[in-house]
């Protein structure tokens, strides 16, 4: 198998090849899955602590009250999971023709369904899972919500440095470095040619830049949200969405490279 590994940009994040690994947004979650996997458990067991322990250390879209899908791949077939949530036991036809002349409303929670992440845990489990569902929920149960459990050593402030590929902690935000660091404000200097600088310009420079923009072709802006209801969606999936630098008719300016934090 033949790998491109050509990025147009110049920060990347390093490809990583492994048996076994748990990927999560939060380094608490992820050890909890690979507790399971130590533990002698599969992908599978290591999913479902992994998500439960989301719930706590990153509840914002990861809550009890979220959907799940899944797509594992187990003795040679694929098997997927829509955990999205069923239709509550009231909604039926007749109910939605009396109320909303037969159509789901967009908003309102007449639109909601039952949230289906646990229940797609405990079906992947059920027919995957190898260690007691119990054990997958430890971490989640016993290390989070038990009184008196020890807290989770979390910084005010994560921050990826794209420029290192580094995560680093920081004690408040916009912050320079760790600690010790006053921010203070910057100026930026645009200069001729299209660069900016952080010096001021020791003599007169060009009095302004030009570039040429298509009135009849204006650089796409769409107003968020883009909703399906209006066809909108559709529209925008289709438009031209070039970065703005990458555009002859928008006009940027571009630093040397940052060597400090500013």
């Amino acid at each position: 198998m033949h790998f491109d590994w050509t990025n147009p940009y110049p920060t990347i994040r390093s490809p990583l090849f492994a048996r076994n690994v748990v990927a999560t947004s939060q380094p608490l979650a992820a050890q909890a899955g690979l507790q399971m996997l130590r533990a002698g458990g599969n992908a599978v067991d290591a999913a479902i602590a992994a998500a439960a322990a989301m719930t706590i250390v990153e509840p914002c879209s990861n809550g009890l009250g979220s959907d799940a899908f899944a797509l594992v791949w187990h003795g040679g077939a694929l098997a997927g999971l829509n955990a999205s949530g069923s239709a509550p036991a009231a909604w039926t036809p007749e109910y939605f023709e009396r109320r909303h002349g037969g159509a789901i409303p967009m908003r309102g929670w007449d639109s909601v369904t039952v949230p289906g992440a646990v229940a797609g845990w405990a079906a992947l489990h059920a027919r995957f899972g190898t260690l007691p569902l119990a054990d997958l929920l430890a971490p989640f149960l016993a290390q989070y919500l038990k009184p008196g459990a020890p807290k989770a050593d979390l910084a005010p402030v994560h921050a990826f440095e794209t420029g290192t590929n580094v995560w680093r902690r920081l004690d408040a935000w916009p912050s320079g470095c760790a600690q010790g660091c006053e921010v203070r404000p910057t100026p930026l200097y645009l200069r001729a040619g299209h660069a900016a600088g952080f010096e001021a310009p020791s003599e007169p420079d060009a009095p302004f830049t030009e570039y040429v923009s298509d009135p009849e072709k204006p650089v796409p802006y769409v107003r968020r949200p883009v909703r399906e209801e209006n066809n909108r969606w559709r529209e925008w999936l289709v438009s031209d969405q070039r970065e703005a630098s990458g555009r002859t008719d928008v006009v940027t300016f571009v630093t040397e490279v940052l060597t400090d934090p500013v």
